[in-house]
């Protein structure tokens, strides 16, 4: 009983219900539909919980003891799944580290993945934590310019965007971005991606401007590596028109 309000289970039920099995014991005169106290007649008694709509939001709604049993079961299982999950991944990275030493690139490799399952979790720190400490080790490594540590840079940035941190966020971006279009090239969409990044973040610190400059950046790489008919292109072409819009150019923005 303990899921149901003020430790009670009240059960509403109209003059021609057409439920069954149900005898009611009590009628509230004070309103146009009687409120009952049922009981079922099956083997189990199960409690009911019927929640009268008003007149016109559909019909009445049921829900039986068993459904929330099933609901929190299922809430359970998920949430021993997540906690299994985490514990695989532990696993790991502790053979990892004894058989590689803490600065290896496997041991990178798995806390990537465990920053990916924290951020999943919305669990910020605890990802952000991850992609420092492998970002660390790709470094010294692989060095900064590779795409493991650029990925992560760009991982962190988002991380950061998430946190309402800007300015940590445009840094990371600015070094992802100068080393990406070295390894890859201007042109390349994931350069793109990035130049799509940081439009978004001066667009909403109010520098339409500066945003409009580098989602045309965007659009042209994107348009190079996927064509004129690509979803993002299209969204990159709108983006562009609000933008022209919020500079006050309306030739531009239609």
């Amino acid at each position: 009983m303990d899921d149901y309000d003020n430790g009670s289970v009240m059960s509403s039920c109209s003059e021609h219900s057409t439920i069954s099995n149900l005898s009611c014991a009590n009628t509230v005169a004070t309103t146009d539909i009687e409120t009952c106290i049922s009981e079922a007649t099956e083997d189990n008694e199960i409690a009911l919980r019927i929640e009268m709509p008003d007149n016109d939001q559909g019909p009445i709604t049921i829900q039986t003891e068993d459904d929330m049993t099933s609901d929190d079961a299922l809430a359970a299982a998920q949430e021993e799944d997540t906690e299994n999950k985490l514990k695989e991944y532990k696993k790991k990275l502790r053979s990892a580290r004894s058989l590689s030493g803490k600065h290896d690139i496997a041991v990178a490799d798995i806390l990537i993945n465990i920053g990916e399952f924290h951020e999943r979790q919305t669990e910020y720190n605890k990802a952000l934590g991850c992609y420092e400490e492998a970002l660390h080790i790709y470094s010294s490594k692989l060095g900064d310019d590779q795409s493991r540590s650029i990925d992560t840079r760009v991982r962190m940035g988002h991380l950061h965007v998430l946190r309402d941190e800007d300015e940590l966020a445009l840094d990371l971006f600015c070094q992802a971005l100068f080393m990406r279009n070295a390894l890859k090239g201007d042109s390349h969409p994931t350069v793109s991606d990035l130049w799509y990044d940081l439009s978004c973040i001066h667009r909403a610190r109010g520098q339409p401007d500066i945003a409009l400059i580098e989602v045309k950046r965007a659009l042209g790489g994107y348009r190079e590596a996927y064509g004129d008919m690509h979803s993002t292109v299209a969204k990159s072409v709108e983006d562009i028109a609000s933008l022209y819009a919020e500079v006050g150019n309306f030739k531009k923005s239609d």
